[in-house]
């Protein structure tokens, strides 16, 4: 789900909502009919949606493939999105809807959400999008995180680089508007600055021959506001120093101090015990430990993920029955496997308009 229809279209047909506006495809291919036309001739349960009024009307019990193309191009920031039934869900509805429909694999899934548009906010000097672009990523981690159990679930999440963004000033106390101005005024120019600044970018157009255009009266807390920059660019750029990792569930020790970025999808793999050695992996109570308790022994069981407590022998005495053990329509009476596996990565491309 996400944005990018342009993307997806010939040049020859022209978009369902920007009406004036061609698809960008010089194959010929209109890669969303293909989509629907597969899965009807193999008689899948699927939908192709591109507003919220289809959106809200999926059911996730009886949807097993979705897509969803909400924009021509890039998805409109969250504070323009238009939020009615010709509009587009947010990206926390977009998540939910996702756990809810990958959540009936009894295999358990891996599902990678992203907040692009953090990003294009920060490459436009522009830090209240940015910064309400950062307030929604937080929505959809509490949304997913309450849908979702800590016991199976491992949560990682993460950027793939940061921006030349500042936040700073000598005197800005607790409650203090991160979008306003210092209390203090600069000590050289003896104009007032912002507490959100940028290294480069084009806020530093908003100079004067005379030095650093005075701020004086603006109001610094508009979404439009452009905070000043050092350097003139036209668009920002991205930054050079470590990004931060976070983790939670099974397998978030993995996690922990400083690593390359290529590192992430090997520990990932690891903890989900889906990479090609899963020697590390807990394995089922052996015959002999089983043997020891009265009743039936359970039925063999697939390895189960890092971090998933094995049943002890007091455990077996009062269930017979292996939590973990798959029945006759290999449907696990208890997740064997991830029940979720969530990247969360805050800047760049993926959620289009």
């Amino acid at each position: 789900m996400g944005g990018g229809r342009r993307h997806l279209i010939p040049t020859t047909v022209y978009d369902r909502e920007e009406r004036n506006q061609r698809g960008r495809r010089t194959d010929g291919r209109n890669l969303l009919d293909e989509w629907v036309h597969d899965k009807k001739t193999r008689d899948l349960n699927a939908e192709y949606v591109w507003n919220k009024a289809q959106f809200d009307k999926v059911d996730p019990r009886h949807t097993d493939y979705l897509l969803g193309i909400f924009g021509y191009s890039h998805l409109d920031f969250e504070v323009d999105r238009n939020k009615g039934p010709t509009g587009d869900p947010s990206l926390a509805e977009m998540t939910v809807k996702a756990i809810q429909i990958l959540r009936k694999n009894p295999h358990g899934f891996f599902l990678m959400v992203e907040a692009g548009r953090i990003d294009h906010a920060h490459h436009h000097n522009n830090g209240r999008r940015a910064l309400e672009e950062i307030a929604a990523l937080d929505e959809t981690v509490q949304s997913a995180l309450n849908i979702t159990s800590p016991t199976d679930t491992l949560y990682v999440l993460t950027a793939d680089h940061s921006h030349v963004f500042t936040l700073g000033g000598d005197n800005t106390p607790r409650g203090h508007p991160v979008t306003g101005f210092d209390t203090e005024i600069s000590d050289l120019d003896g104009k007032p600055y912002t507490t959100l600044l940028y290294g480069n970018g084009p806020g530093y157009a908003h100079t004067t021959p005379t030095g650093r255009q005075d701020l004086t009266g603006f109001n610094t807390q508009d979404i439009n506001f452009v905070q000043q920059a050092a350097v003139p660019r036209k668009y920002e750029t991205h930054g050079g120093e470590d990004v931060p990792v976070y983790a939670q569930g099974p397998g978030a020790h993995l996690f922990s101090g400083t690593v390359e970025q290529t590192y992430i999808a090997h520990a990932i793999a690891h903890a989900a015990c889906i990479a090609e050695d899963n020697t590390h992996c807990e394995k089922p109570p052996s015959d002999d430990a089983c043997a020891a308790a009265p009743g039936p022994a359970p039925a063999p069981t697939a390895r189960r993920p890092l971090g998933q407590v094995t049943p002890t022998v007091e455990d077996q005495k009062q269930h017979t029955r292996d939590p973990w053990a798959w029945n006759a329509g290999t449907r696990a009476w208890a997740w064997t496997s991830y029940h979720a596996l969530s990247l969360l990565m805050l800047p760049v491309v993926l959620v289009f308009r």
